[in-house]
């Protein structure tokens, strides 16, 4: 049998696989640098079928676990490639156990853009120019402006369709017969019924304490002053200029970007959460009823 956890970002992904899925006895166990750097796993998430020579073979062994948030897509490319990830894996793994973890989409979309500045990416914006989204209709009759194009692909944003969860996980059900929805908010809410589910979805018993494990966060977001300060630091890299001068830099103009990033988080947070109600409604049929009772009101916008 093979079990697949296919993301999201920032959904305890890190805390997950240190401390579960690492720990378990009888799995041949498969995540990153691995299924990002061997290539017939990059080429099978990031290029044309036209262009990949080799194809996904890992297995037959008796358990075979693969953990890599990355299946879901990378956040800044709009989720592209998608269906044919879910397509190579079906063809890979036909009878593989499939876990999606979701995680509200106001929170994640903070913690994406934190992990975005202070990462490799050294991003330079405030939230509200790192989002996207359509915010005008294409008329062909009208000077075209960016605002009217569903994916800006001419530089990093996080396209706000990438957090619409019923498409993927419809995606999936189509697929295969066992997909596992699990909230992040549950392990906050319910830890015990949050390891429940862990354990349907590997079909063994976890010997963790995840109330226990979850109080040493790991990946922490940077508070909102070092956050500001790490996008003027990221704007400085390529400027050559003594470091005595940049730090002099950072320190006088972080407040105005803190003042940025706060004004945008109040302007951003309603435009978010209107933006995903109508999915989120369709995702909370597509819960149990005892986890949607837990954590629906962080779903319901």
């Amino acid at each position: 049998m093979t079990y697949i956890h296919i993301g999201f970002q920032k959904t305890a992904s890190t805390l997950i696989q240190r401390q579960v899925f690492s720990n378990l006895e009888g799995y041949t166990y498969l995540t990153p640098p691995y299924t990002q750097h061997d290539e017939a796993w990059n080429q099978m998430q990031y290029a044309d079928p036209s262009m990949q020579k080799l194809q996904i073979k890992d297995g037959p062994e008796s358990k075979l676990l693969i953990s890599d948030e990355g299946l879901v897509g990378k956040p800044i490319f709009g989720g592209v490639n998608r269906s044919q990830v879910c397509s190579s894996l079906k063809k890979a793994y036909p009878d593989a156990r499939i876990l999606i973890v979701v995680r509200n989409q106001w929170d994640i979309v903070q913690s994406l853009h934190n992990q975005w500045v202070k990462g490799a990416r050294k991003g330079t914006k405030t939230i509200g120019d790192y989002i996207w989204y359509q915010k005008k209709k294409y008329q062909k009759d009208e000077k075209f402006t960016l605002d009217s194009q569903c994916f800006n692909t001419n530089e990093d944003y996080l396209n706000l369709a990438f957090l619409n969860y019923s498409g993927i996980i419809s995606l999936y059900k189509k697929h295969f017969s066992n997909v596992f929805v699990l909230p992040y908010e549950l392990l906050l809410a319910d830890s015990h019924e949050f390891k429940r589910v862990l354990e349907t979805f590997l079909e063994t018993s976890i010997d963790i304490d995840l109330a226990k494990v979850t109080q040493n966060k790991v990946n922490k977001s940077l508070e909102f002053d070092a956050l500001a300060k790490k996008m003027i630091e990221n704007a400085l890299i390529q400027i050559p200029l003594p470091s005595i001068l940049k730090s002099l830099i950072v320190f006088t103009a972080y407040r105005k970007k803190a003042k940025r990033q706060s004004s945008d988080l109040q302007r951003v947070e309603p435009i978010v959460k209107n933006y995903f109600r109508s999915d989120n409604q369709d995702l909370l049929k597509l819960l149990d009823h005892s986890t949607r009772a837990k954590v629906g009101d962080f779903y319901a916008y």
